[in-house]
């Protein structure tokens, strides 16, 4: 937290300044209180008069100087909240697809929402109050000890329980904070699923259930807030009773110190006033720095995303793609113990096309996504022009390849954007595409480029979200096109358009995961790559493959 404290270390000195002037005008308030019970005693009246207009004076500038102290120390906490979210928002988009994915989205919200909320409310704020406050506190501690040295030493006393004994909860505080933090997060995973499913909950009739299941996550999350606020109020109740009797005590002895005639009515006064300006602060310290220290779980977990290094892919090598992408004894599983991939050898050539199949479970996605750069520790080796992939630099790799997924995402924008993704691209550039994926087909009076897809695209077909992914794919003009059941969400004539115009682009390198074994567009791929328990089982031209009656023969002739 330091470092965006120190970018905005200007903000918070003018903060401090103002505050600091704030609270010595706010503890000299007590010698003027002296003065005005002193003067009314021997009925001075003109002076009386001159300290009033002095006061009122005073008093507006005070006033001055603590709205200025509110406004800079609010927009200080606005701007280093906003840099933290920032920097964990940063931080989660620099990790790798395997990390990012092991953990629940739903996480990652409570990070940027939750979490930050409670290290603005549990750090930054008690961290100012704790500035302003020490400034109050040494302020008071002279004009006390000016005052009446005797009363300041016993309140000095006094004040080591109102230091010591609040600190006794801060362990508690902090293990309560971070069951609170992980439990929201829970939640919000929750929160996630249950909207994410909702069309599923209606037509399966499951609102009783999930209206029980939420409460229940509700009241886990509503147990930790109250755990953690009762704690918080036990530390509060603590400070106020200490604080109370240190008060009373000044009180009292300021009195007797009357009563012997140590001191003026009006010295009295001063005392009792400027024992608030002590106690305040210390009780303020008590309550803020247990607040502090109970949010350093948090700030670790946040401190984790933002200062995420990628240990998997840390090559430096510009990645090429002028030959061919190679894999030699590939072998990979998510378990150590279960292999998904087992010992797979093939290269793909530049400018090739190639249509995986094979069962459900049989390893397609995970080869693509191995060849991708989404997972980096598998054995043996696959590599782009015969640079090892572990040695080049990933976000260039990732810049070569388009993939349309089954379930294409669409951002709460227009086309245009969905497709360009908010990139500068040549009109004629955008044109072809839109022509090859078919969107020109459905634009029009009610559809237009500026028209909004709705949230994830739901003022689109499922036709139509398929031919934006495809636009969006090939506006960028990589090299290397991948997709997985990339036009299952639209009919056999248009996947079968689709695909065919992918298959006519002769710089193009596609691989495409099927399971539509349709033999007209078979047989415009090069190669068949037919998958089996983790293993290419057989490959070859379509043709070759149905002459050979093997193991593709068997599989394609059961699905047709």
């Amino acid at each position: 937290m330091k470092k965006y404290i120190l970018k905005q270390k200007g903000l918070l000195a003018i903060a401090i300044l103002f505050g600091t002037i704030f609270s010595v005008g706010s503890t000299l308030v007590a010698l003027i209180l002296k003065d005005v019970i002193d003067v009314a005693i021997s009925q001075d009246m003109n002076r009386f008069t001159s300290i009033v207009l002095q006061t009122t004076v005073y008093l507006v500038g005070l006033g001055i100087c603590y709205w200025l102290f509110a406004i800079f120390s609010k927009k200080f906490i606005c701007r280093v909240t906003k840099m933290l979210r920032s920097a964990v928002f940063v931080g989660i988009f620099k990790k790798n697809i395997s990390d990012f994915r092991a953990v629940n989205s739903a996480d990652y919200l409570s990070a940027l929402t939750n979490d930050v909320k409670n290290v603005e409310e549990n750090y930054f704020v008690p961290l100012l109050l704790c500035l302003q406050n020490i400034i109050v506190f040494i302020t008071s501690f002279a004009v006390m000890l000016y005052l009446s040295p005797l009363v300041m030493l016993c309140l000095f006393m006094a004040m080591l329980l109102l230091i010591v004994l609040p600190g006794l909860f801060q362990k508690a505080i902090q293990n309560r904070q971070d069951s609170f933090s992980k439990k929201q997060s829970n939640f919000t995973v929750a929160i996630k699923d249950f909207l994410s499913g909702f069309e599923v909950i209606r037509s399966y009739r499951m609102n009783s259930y999930t209206v029980k299941a939420f409460g229940e996550k509700n009241d886990t999350v509503y147990t930790a807030k109250y755990a953690l606020d009762k704690m918080v109020s036990a530390v509060e109740a603590l400070s106020t009773i200490l604080g109370v009797m240190v008060q009373c005590s000044i009180l009292f002895i300021s009195a007797y110190l009357i009563i012997t005639g140590k001191i003026t009515a009006g010295t009295l006064v001063g005392l009792v006033q400027v024992s608030g300006t002590i106690v305040a602060p210390i009780q303020v310290l008590s309550q803020s720095i247990p607040q502090i220290q109970g949010s350093k779980p948090i700030i670790e977990r946040l401190d984790s995303l933002v200062n995420y290094k990628d240990d998997a892919f840390i090559g430096t090598v510009c990645p090429t793609f002028e030959t061919d992408i190679a894999v030699k004894d590939l072998q990979f599983g998510y378990e150590q113990e279960r292999k998904i991939i087992q010992g797979i050898d093939f290269s793909f050539q530049k400018g090739k096309k190639y249509a995986v199949v094979g069962k459900s479970g049989c390893g397609k996605t995970t080869l693509i996504n191995l060849l991708s750069g989404y997972y980096a520790k598998f054995d043996g080796e696959v590599s782009y022009d015969g640079v090892d992939i572990r040695n080049l630099d990933i976000e260039k790799l990732n810049e070569m390849s388009s993939v349309i997924h089954q379930n294409v995402y669409m951002f709460d924008e227009s086309i245009q954007n969905n497709i360009c993704l908010h990139k500068q691209i040549a009109p004629t550039a955008l044109q072809k595409a839109l022509d090859m994926s078919g969107v020109t087909m459905f634009l029009g009076d009610e559809k237009t480029l500026d028209t909004s897809v709705g949230e994830n695209g739901n003022n689109l077909s499922g036709g139509q979200r398929q031919r934006v992914a495809v636009a969006r794919a090939l506006v960028q003009g990589k090299p290397i096109l991948i997709l997985d059941e990339g036009t299952s969400a639209v009919d056999m004539q248009t996947a079968y358009d689709i695909e065919s115009q992918l298959l006519k682009i002769s710089e193009l390198t596609v691989i495409t995961i099927t399971h539509s074994l349709n033999p007209e567009l078979l047989e415009n791929y090069d190669q068949v790559i037919f998958m089996k328990n983790g293993t290419i089982s057989e490959t070859g031209s379509f043709g070759k493959l149905m002459e050979n009656k093997g193991a593709f023969f068997d599989f394609f002739s059961l699905k047709n």
